[in-house]
């Protein structure tokens, strides 16, 4: 009797297709979130924290800075010898294509990034839209703002109480962070400017950030925040009492899907 062997598709095949359904529910999921809150009285905010840097004299390997002389850098980076670190969490509106930028000193946790965007509301978005009654954010599943973290829910809820305002949060799906506006529409812009640059202090940082522009007439905010916050916090008692009083789950994806209430 002769021997079957099963076709196992290719690698390049398996990704292929990886890449198709991926992508397929990132523009879904872009389509459901517009089609709800498109709205002038909705703003919707992407949000999501940059890639950690280490402040000192170091050498940067994407790009080259011009100046008129030698700058002299460490070909390796070890913290040991850094002047610190810093987290860049940024806040872009989509709807006007601006960016609002935190720089951060100590660990990118979920109460840091619902700081940035009290702190940002605060001090810029709230003039911008003083009739808003809810807000949407897009974000990632995972880091700061996880879509299985308890904290990040939590803190959510300590925001919409604090601002007064109801949150609509979209979480992204796996393998579909690059979709999130932020990445290519602010990180990018920001990653271009800080090219080959040097940053021994976290303001030398935050001013070139803030001197970002593009052709599509985008304007960068910054702010710095020296907070320090802590991990692995134990679950609060209250959680679930304040969960099913606050918030209300979509029936599509409810685990990425749901509105926060501030009452």
């Amino acid at each position: 009797m002769p021997l079957i062997c099963p076709v196992i598709p290719s690698t390049e095949v398996v990704m292929s297709f990886r890449q198709e359904s991926t992508s397929k529910r990132a523009e879904s999921a872009n389509r459901e979130v517009e089609g709800r809150v498109r709205s002038p009285s909705t703003p919707i905010f992407s949000m999501d924290t940059k890639k950690k840097e280490i402040l000192g004299p170091f050498r940067r390997d994407n790009g080259t800075a011009y100046c008129t002389e030698l700058v002299k850098v460490n070909d390796h980076d070890y913290s040991t010898f850094s002047n610190g670190k810093m987290v860049p969490h940024g806040i872009y509106d989509v709807m006007r294509n601006t960016g609002y930028m935190t720089f951060g000193v100590s660990h990118d946790t979920a109460e840091f990034a619902c700081d940035c965007l009290v702190e940002q509301w605060e001090k810029h978005l709230r003039y911008v839209y003083p009739s808003a009654k809810c807000i949407c954010i897009l974000c990632d599943g995972g880091g700061s703002n996880n879509a299985r973290s308890w904290q990040f829910k939590w803190c959510l809820m300590e925001t919409a109480k604090r601002l007064g305002l109801d949150i609509r949060i979209a979480h992204y799906p796996p393998y579909c962070s690059k979709w999130n506006p932020i990445e290519h529409m602010l990180f990018s812009q920001i990653s271009r400017v800080w090219s080959g640059a040097v940053f021994n202090t976290i303001e030398e940082a935050s001013d070139m950030a803030a001197k970002t522009t593009a052709k599509t007439g985008l304007t960068v905010f910054t702010t710095i925040n020296r907070n320090i916050y802590e991990t692995k916090k134990e679950r609060n008692p209250l959680f679930e009492s304040e969960c099913d009083r606050h918030i209300v789950k979509d029936e599509i994806l409810p685990k990425w899907n749901y509105l926060v209430k501030c009452n």
